[in-house]
């Protein structure tokens, strides 16, 4: 089968969407020619066809350049020859197009899962080899009807790696990868499996079944959700908004904390809109994801690189922020604090750059996300004490923001639910301190904005930028919070 380079992936959503707009053409316009009121093949026989025409292609993979897989829309005109000259399915234009879409979705994209991966409201999707397939919409898991076979899924995977630099095989049933669309793929096979609940004569039991399971958490495609779009989202409210706003504007650091799917990342990304129009910004990141909304000659990345067959060329983070510190960077954004190196040199480089440093991490609240830092740095080999630490925390880091996801009204949605500003490091008496400025209420679903510091108003100043009307209240009762290790 023809090779399927990164070139021709990364057409994959226009060709798929210019396809399906021909294929609605032809069901709006000829209605009663080539349209029957009654299927004349069935689904098996469908499937039959489109394995003809995947067998047609790769027995004619020499008519193709072997370094590079034809357009999508090059590929629907020759399979439509294909099936002209085979005369497969004939009288039913339906079906055939039916068998030819699927057999450029097995080709090009996400195969049985493709309908499923073009609905906007999915956003996480499970296939469990030979069982089932699932996936979840608003934070309800639905079933799709279809099944994919254990053979399936692995050729699945293996095409999802193409132009990836990674390979899935029994030997090591596992894998993380970020697909071409952003979608984060993992597999696990081997020591996984379903819960099976039986009745037997002896009573009831619970089996688990191996099998290889699928998980993709879709990426955002070639779209990046802005401000306003979680504004209208209620993902908080205008004083918000306008506080988030201004610590972009301001070049203030800032960790971004929550659990898994709470919002993390896509609230970093659309605050990069802010990052004034002369300063750059690198991205560090384990796996390219973050989209940035700036200039793209404005936005550099380094991501880590597994070693070559000798061992030889591989980059990982400590590299990666090594090389941050050396290029005088003005913003920064790390992917996510996870490990100890991550953390202690993810400090270093929030006192380097030359204004601000964002990542995200894993934390319910300012106290957890702060502790969970600070605990992760000090385990690093060249950290000298949780003292020196929490001093670069307060030194590198100004604000701390954490989001949820919750229910609210049935609905699963997102909330910032804090935002705290920690106390630069000749302010704070012990440990590390933080003003809570904003607060959401879970019953009444709303924000309380408690005013800011006198600090952050002389800062502004000295940062030329003017607080805006909706948060430039000062509270001098604002009272510190301690963290203490």
């Amino acid at each position: 089968m023809a090779r399927l380079t990164p070139e021709a992936l990364a057409k994959l959503s226009a060709m798929a969407g210019k396809e399906r707009e021909v294929n609605e053409g032809y069901d709006r316009a000829l209605p009663g020619l080539i349209k029957t009121e009654k299927p004349i093949y069935s689904e098996e026989e469908i499937q039959q066809a489109k394995q003809i025409l995947l067998m047609l292609w790769g027995e004619n993979e020499e008519a193709f350049h072997k370094e590079k897989t034809p357009e999508r829309e090059d590929a629907l005109y020759w399979m439509n020859r294909k099936v002209a000259e085979r005369n497969l399915l004939p009288n039913d234009t339906r079906a055939q197009q039916s068998a030819v879409r699927e057999a450029l979705n097995t080709l090009y994209s996400f195969d049985v899962l493709q309908s499923i991966m073009d609905n906007p409201l999915v956003t996480d999707v499970r296939v469990i080899a030979d069982l089932c397939i699932l996936f979840k919409i608003g934070g309800v898991i639905h079933e799709s009807g279809k099944i994919m076979s254990t053979d399936d899924v692995t050729r699945f995977i293996s095409r999802q790696l193409v132009g990836l630099g990674k390979s899935f095989d029994w030997s090591n049933p596992r894998l993380d990868a970020r697909l071409k669309d952003g979608s984060r793929l993992h597999v696990r096979g081997g020591s996984a499996g379903y819960q099976q609940r039986v009745e037997t004569q002896w009573g009831e039991k619970y089996h688990n079944p191996d099998k290889l399971i699928v998980n993709i958490r879709k990426g955002l495609g070639s779209s990046v959700l802005t401000l306003e779009d979680l504004l209208g989202w209620k993902m908080f409210d205008e004083p918000v908004y306008e506080l988030l706003r201004f610590i972009i504007e301001a070049g203030f650091s800032v960790i971004f904390s929550g659990g898994t799917g709470s919002g993390k990342t896509t609230l970093l990304q659309a605050l990069t809109a802010f990052i004034l129009s002369e300063q750059d910004l690198f991205i560090v990141e384990e796996e390219p994801e973050i989209r940035a909304l700036m200039t793209n000659k404005r936005v550099f990345r380094y991501w880590n690189t597994a070693p070559g067959p000798n061992g030889k060329g591989g980059i990982g983070e400590f590299e990666n922020l090594m090389d941050i510190l050396r290029s005088n960077a003005d913003n920064v954004s790390f992917g996510e604090v996870r490990t100890p190196i991550s953390a202690y040199w993810g400090l270093q480089v929030a006192m380097t750059v030359s204004y601000l440093y964002m990542s995200t991490l894993h934390g319910i609240s300012v106290t957890s996300a702060v502790r969970r830092f600070v605990d992760l740095a000090s385990g690093y080999e060249a950290a000298k004490s949780l003292h020196s630490i929490a001093s670069s925390f307060s030194e590198g880091v100004r604000f701390v923001v954490t989001a949820r996801k919750v229910r609210i009204q049935g609905r699963e949605t997102r909330r910032i639910t804090e935002i705290g500003m920690v106390l630069p490091e000749y302010q704070r008496s012990r440990g590390i301190q933080f003003c809570r400025l904003v607060q959401w209420n879970p019953v009444t679903d709303d924000w309380t904005f408690h005013g800011i510091p006198k600090w952050l108003e002389e800062e502004s100043h000295a940062r030329d930028i003017t607080l805006p009307g909706s948060i430039a209240r000062i509270n001098p009762d604002l009272m510190p919070i301690s963290i203490e290790f």
